[in-house]
C-alpha cells in the first residue's frame, strides 16, 4: 500500500514537471511580428521647424525597445536619416524636427522597433515656409534701438575698409554706437541669412554686429540664421533692415532690435 501510495506521488510531481516544462516553451514560441505604427500629420510649420509623430498599434508581441520620427528630403525616410528617439513603449508620441532649409519639400515617417525589426509609419510630404521677401518691418533709417535707447548712425558708408569678417560691408557710425554689415563679396538685393562671426561667410549669408554701450561698450553680435534684407540703390549704394535682431556679448550682456543701415 505504501508503495502505491509513493508510485502515485512520484507520478504527480513528474506530471507537474511536464506541464511547468510544456508551459514554458509554449511561451518561449510565442510569434513576433513587425509592430505597427502610423504617422502622424504635421503641423505647426514653420520655416527651419516641424512638429509630427506617431501612434502604434501593434507592438508585435514584444516591447518597443524604441520609436520616433525620421525625415529626409528623400521619401521614405528610415532611422539612418534624421530622427528623433521618444522613449519606449507602445504610448503615442509627438516630435519636433529641427535644423530644417526654407522653402524645402521633406518627408517624415514614424518609426517603432522592437526586437525583431524596425517598422514604419506611412511617407508624409510636407514644405517648410520661405523668408519673406521684403523686410517686414520699418526700422528708422540708420538707427538701432539698445535697451530701448535709440542709437543713431550719422555717418554710413560702403566698401572694404574696416571689415573684421568679410570682404565687403556697410558700417554706420555714431555718437556712441556702431554697427557692421559683412559680406564675403559687394551683396546685391535679396536676402542674406547670419552666420557666427569667425565662421566661414557664404554667398548668401552675413555677419552683424556692432559697439553698443557709450563709455562701458561691448561688442554685440546678432544670432545666426536670421534675415537681414539688403536693397541695391547703386555703386557701393545700399539700404539694409532687419527685424528683430538678437545681439548678445555674453548671458548679461543682450539685447533685441529692429535696425537699419543706409549709405550714403
Amino acid at each position: 500500500m505504501k508503495l502505491i501510495k509513493e508510485n502515485i506521488g512520484y507520478k504527480l510531481i513528474l506530471t507537474l514537471i511536464i506541464v511547468s516544462i510544456y508551459s514554458c516553451v509554449k511561451d518561449n514560441s510565442k510569434t513576433v511580428t513587425n509592430p505597427e505604427v502610423s504617422t502622424k500629420s504635421v503641423t505647426s510649420i514653420g520655416r527651419t521647424i516641424a512638429f509630427s509623430g506617431g501612434t502604434i498599434s501593434s507592438d508585435g508581441g514584444a516591447d518597443i525597445e524604441a520609436k520616433g520620427i525620421c525625415w529626409s528630403e528623400n521619401r521614405n525616410p528610415t532611422i539612418n536619416s534624421n530622427k528623433t528617439v521618444e522613449g519606449t513603449g507602445s504610448d503615442a508620441f509627438s516630435s519636433k524636427m529641427n535644423d530644417l532649409k526654407p522653402n524645402t519639400t521633406y518627408h517624415v515617417r514614424a518609426y517603432a522597433s522592437n526586437y525583431l525589426a524596425d517598422a514604419y509609419g506611412e511617407d508624409v510630404s510636407f514644405k517648410t515656409h520661405d523668408y519673406p521677401t521684403v523686410c517686414p518691418c520699418s526700422p528708422d533709417t540708420n538707427s538701432i534701438n539698445f535697451h530701448y535707447d535709440a542709437q543713431t548712425f550719422t555717418t554710413v558708408f560702403a566698401g572694404t575698409n574696416g571689415i573684421s569678417y568679410g570682404e565687403y560691408g556697410l558700417v554706420g557710425n555714431g555718437p556712441d554706437s556702431d554697427l557692421q554689415m559683412e559680406f564675403s563679396k559687394a551683396p546685391s538685393t535679396g536676402r542674406y541669412i547670419t552666420t557666427e562671426a569667425g565662421s566661414f561667410i557664404g554667398s548668401n549669408q552675413c555677419v552683424v554686429y556692432g559697439i553698443f554701450g557709450g563709455t562701458f561698450s561691448y561688442k554685440y553680435v546678432a544670432e545666426s540664421y536670421d534675415t537681414l534684407y539688403v536693397i541695391k540703390n547703386g555703386t557701393d549704394k545700399y539700404s539694409m533692415s532687419f527685424c528683430s535682431f538678437h545681439f548678445q556679448y555674453d548671458a548679461n550682456h543682450e539685447f533685441t532690435s529692429d535696425g537699419n543701415l543706409t549709405s550714403e
